[in-house]
């Protein structure tokens, strides 16, 4: 007997002991498997979430830049449109346009033999009449004059220009014919026109 009792303390040692080691590894593998994978799952979920958010950001903040360059750029044809629209008088006023013009060619040296009103048009938004102005002068007093009508604050356009060539004198006959813009409707102003039914 006396032998067999160191034996068995050894035998419930190793017991004790293999016991223990299959608890720790029971232990470490159920913290692997409860705890470390969830949190590995969940922290790659986050990544990825934190990821497609760093996208979305970015397309929103580039979407947000877009919109404010749309919106200034709107802004400026807006204020265009507004000159414009302050450039085109209610009434064809060809008299006032007359008598610039009339200022502008003695200024530019060139003789205005004839002006001639046409007949009006009327457009959905707006109406036009073509004004014919006829004379003579140098080549460059024309351009001059050309130039100056397109910056008078009248809108008018040039519909047609025609200069003869066969001037010995440098005095250059020519017909130029204005298009000119009048009685332009805004939205608002088309609204108030319609009758209620």
């Amino acid at each position: 007997m006396s032998m067999s009792l160191p034996n068995n303390r050894h035998i419930v040692r190793l017991t004790t002991t293999t016991v223990g080691a299959v608890m720790w590894v029971a232990l470490l593998a159920g913290f692997y498997v409860l705890v470390h994978c969830p949190l590995h799952s969940h922290e790659k979920q986050q990544e990825e979430r934190i990821e497609h958010l760093q996208k979305l950001l970015a397309i929103d903040s580039n979407v947000h830049t877009a919109h404010r360059e749309l919106r200034k750029r709107v802004e400026e044809l807006n204020a265009k449109i507004d000159t414009i629209r302050r450039r085109i008088p209610v009434r064809p006023l060809e008299e006032t346009f007359l008598s610039h013009t009339t200022d502008i060619a003695k200024e530019e040296r060139l003789a205005i033999g004839n002006f001639r009103r046409e007949d009006s048009k009327d457009f959905p938004d707006y109406s036009e009449v073509d004004v014919v102005i006829s004379g003579q002068g140098s080549y460059g007093s024309i351009c001059r004059f050309l130039h100056r009508v397109s910056q008078l604050e009248r809108l008018s356009t040039v519909r047609k220009l025609s200069i003869e060539s066969d001037a010995d004198d440098g005095n250059y006959p020519f017909e130029v014919i204005y298009a000119l813009q009048f009685g332009m409707q805004t939205a608002v102003d088309a609204k108030q026109g319609e009758e209620v039914l």
